[in-house]
């Protein structure tokens, strides 16, 4: 009987190839979308929910009060001891400071590693896994560092690698000149880590035992390490508030009550999702996007749900002859129900089974695309394919329910007398079909048009400063730093270089947090910004000077002095700002220049107080302004010239243009993702609409055929059939506009310089489902419309 079942359906499913076609296909591919995304999201989800304790650690956060509303993932040193000591619910403390390094080995030079100071306690909070050696022991050590397997074949190719000497740079301070520099020192490695677990917010190279540190800089830190505590249970409520009540105090007396500080505990599996914090470190989510890819993951299943069912329910009218037949030679209500409901579980499972090796196909691509490395355990492989199984019967159960149920109960000589049709035309679910398609089509058009010309906006805005023409080398060796000055001379002789200069950071790629006061008695402190620079750099980054002037290098105690910018200037309070003293962190200076306010980070960030300071004599990258009519050639000759002082530097210009377009990197990444479902969308809502305008017209022939024998002509009949299939289709932009123009609203809210919304995304989003929806079913109509009525009532 089983038999009999299938090989009728395998027969229905070929005699009708192409609307099975079109519903297998459908459904595969919303099938397959929502296992890709679902897949990222679990990945999302589990970021840092590893570790063993990891409902047991929070992360201090130090927020400002008051008109500077700043918030910063770290502490001072002494935080996480304080904590131990003062609170009975604290059991342990670590303190992080991440910093980029070079590493040699030998003669060769391995630049931008990024390493991690970590305290001896670090294995206590995160289980990394390990594949040499041990992570405490050589925390202990301070001449030991940890590093990754893949850092390991970088530095030695196959060679074993533990307890190797390597040199590595290391910031310290100047004892006499306060200045900070870096230099080599020579480590140890006493362990390697396994393979990397990508769904954690640290993202490193390896591990530098605190104890190593320069005592120097140590000490100087302020809000410069990421400060962990361990709870000796999850965190409640009147624990966490006594903690950070505590911790503000400390801080707040610390600083002499010159800011107004607020401790924030971050439970650690809510740092991938918690709102962007300054100086953040490591991998960020989006949580937005999360919801975005879940938004879009039902919406694509509902599309293809839908096609499947109205498809079979629409396709399942022409076979009611076929079903009173069957019962006139036998067949009871039980096998005409199983035989219907057995067929559109079939279709479901074919659908399945291709969704699994779409995902297959593109899976890994997709995972290259948002970055991340996406693969299932295999709970969570049965997990998902539980669910995916469940969802499939259900989808089949719904879609094959009705005609199975209505086939069942007809009596066979009331359908071959032609008194029923055994699956009469359904408005109500045509116009649920065009209707839900549509709208969500609309709706997604709409979202994505504004994504993408947000992030345009962002890449295409005014900066405020020239980054399109200066390019810069990073990590200039101590043969380079000495001889500058002559090398400054070599570097302009070349017509196409128009400008050099030094500083120790560049717009964009990581700014010192400091505090500032004018020099009054009880001034507060504002949260500001710091970029140093050295002499030619506010001609080589084109920065447009206010009021006041730039530094006379010529003169030494001019360097004391500072530039702020426009913002810094109205958070002092100041009107005239040129010639006011400040204090910056026990730095007295003048403010001999306001700079107009640039974005020194990217546009997702508003523009807060900045001071551009010269007083450093230690850089680490010099920069060029190039004349953008022969950059090549220029590039050349600064080749030469850096050769010429220092034979072993690494040539490597690094473009500040392309380093802050790869900030929206990820956001046209989002969109890419989003676009491409987006269409998905649309083209299984175009399938659908296909098939199902094919059944209406059908059905439909002997009504044509009578409007034409009444004179009606050709142009008149695709008119009618257009105007009662295009009707929904605008119907269901008037109920999408409303509910798209208030996602996005809120969504550009979250840019402090973003697009407007426009009637015009809205009115281009519903011209574009109209023209779709017309282009779907012309062929249909159009065909239809030249039937010979003779033909079409002979038929009928």
């Amino acid at each position: 009987m089983f038999r009999s079942y299938l090989t009728i359906a395998w027969r229905n499913i070929f005699r009708n190839k192409w609307t099975s076609l079109i519903n297998v296909f459908g459904l595969a591919m919303g099938f397959a979308t929502s296992i890709i995304l679902y897949i990222y999201i679990s990945h999302e989800m589990s970021f840092d929910r590893f570790h063993d304790n990891s409902h047991q650690i929070v992360r201090m956060v130090v927020h400002f009060r008051g008109d500077m509303d700043l918030s910063l993932p770290r502490g001072t040193p002494e935080c996480g001891s304080v904590a131990v000591e003062q609170s009975p619910a604290v059991v342990n403390y670590l303190n992080l400071k991440n910093e980029q390094s070079t590493i040699r080995t030998g003669e060769n030079l391995f630049d931008d590693i990024d390493l991690l100071y970590a305290d001896a306690s670090f294995e206590d909070f995160f289980q990394f896994p390990v594949y040499r050696g041990s992570i405490r022991q050589t925390l202990e050590d301070p001449a030991g560092i940890v590093i990754s397997r893949e850092l390991a074949t970088r530095l030695f190719g196959t060679e074993e690698a533990l307890n190797q000497t390597i040199e590595v740079s290391k910031t310290f301070v100047n004892q006499e000149t306060g200045a900070y520099g870096q230099r080599f020192i020579t480590t140890r490695i006493g362990a390697i880590l396994d393979h990397h677990k990508n769904n954690s917010h640290l993202q490193f190279d390896g591990l530098l035992s605190m104890e190593g540190m320069d005592s120097g800089w140590k000490s100087g830190m302020f809000l410069d390490k990421f400060t962990y505590l361990m709870f000796s249970h999850e965190p409640e409520e009147p624990d966490r508030e006594a903690v950070e009540q505590m911790l503000g105090t400390r801080i707040n007396d610390l600083l002499e009550g010159r800011f107004n500080i607020d401790i924030v505990l971050q439970d650690l599996r809510n740092i991938h999702f918690a709102e962007k914090l300054s100086n953040e470190y490591g991998i960020t989510g989006n949580r937005e996007l999360i919801m975005a890819f879940i938004a879009m993951a039902l919406f694509i299943l509902a599309i293809a749900i839908i096609n499947f069912i109205n498809l079979v329910t629409a396709r399942s009218g022409k076979r009611a002859t076929e079903a009173a037949i069957r019962k006139v030679s036998g067949a009871g209500k039980k096998d005409i129900f199983v035989q219907f409901l057995g067929e559109s579980l079939l279709l479901t499972l074919v659908a399945l089974l291709l969704a699994m090796v779409v995902v297959e196909l593109f899976l890994s691509p997709f995972a290259s695309l948002m970055g991340r490395e996406l693969q299932l355990s295999q709970s969570d492989s049965l997990l998902l394919f539980s669910r995916l199984l469940g969802t499939g019967l259900i989808v089949g159960i719904l879609a094959g329910l009705y005609p199975a149920w209505a086939f069942s109960r007809f009596q066979p000589v009331e359908i071959l007398r032609g008194k029923t049709s055994g699956g009469k035309r359904n408005p109500l679910l045509r116009v649920i079909l065009v209707v839900v398609q549509f709208g969500i089509s609309s709706f997604l058009i709409v979202c994505i048009t504004v994504f993408i010309l947000q992030v345009r906006h962002m890449k295409n805005a005014d900066m405020g400063f020239d980054k399109d023409h200066v390019v810069s080398f990073l990590g200039v060796s101590e043969s380079i730093k000495s001889s500058y000055p002559a090398m400054r001379a070599e570097l302009l002789q070349h017509p196409g270089i128009l400008e050099a200069a030094t500083s120790q950071t560049l717009p964009g790629t990581g700014e010192s947090g400091m505090g500032m006061r004018l020099n009054e008695e009880g001034a507060d402190d504002i949260p500001i910004w710091e970029i140093r620079i050295g002499e030619g750099a506010p001609e080589a980054f084109g920065f447009k000077l206010k009021e006041g002037r730039w530094w006379d290098f010529d003169r030494y105690d001019d360097r004391t002095h500072f530039v702020v910018n426009a913002t810094a200037a109205r958070a002092l309070g100041l009107t005239q700002a040129v010639g006011q003293e400040v204090v910056m962190m026990n730095r007295r200076g003048r403010i001999i220049g306001v700079v107009e306010d640039f974005h020194y980070r990217t546009l997702t960030t508003r523009i807060d107080p900045l001071v551009l300071s010269v007083y450093s004599h230690i850089f680490t990258s010099i920069t060029l302004r190039l004349h953008p009519e022969n950059r090549a050639e220029a590039l050349v000759h600064a080749r030469e010239v850096f050769r010429a002082f220092d034979p072993n530097y690494t040539f490597s210009p690094y473009y500040l243009a392309a380093h802050f377009d790869r900030f929206y990197t990820v956001e046209e990444n989002n969109n890419r993702v989003l676009g491409a479902g987006s269409l998905l969308a649309i083209s299984i809502a175009m399938l659908g609409l296909l098939g199902l305008s094919a059944f209406i017209v059908t059905s439909r022939t002997r009504e044509i055929g009578i409007r034409k024998v009444m004179g009606a002509n050709t142009l008149q009949i695709m008119g009618t059939l257009f105007r009662d299939l295009t009707k929904w289709v605008v119907l269901a932009n008037f109920l999408a506009w409303p509910v798209a123009w208030v996602v996005m609203s809120r969504w550009l809210e979250n840019y402090p310089y973003r697009i407007e919304m426009s009637v015009w995304y809205l009115l281009g989003a519903g011209l574009l489902t109209v023209f779709i929806a017309s282009l779907t079913i012309a062929s249909h109509t159009w065909k239809a419309a030249l039937t010979d009525p003779v033909n079409a009532l002979k038929s009928e």
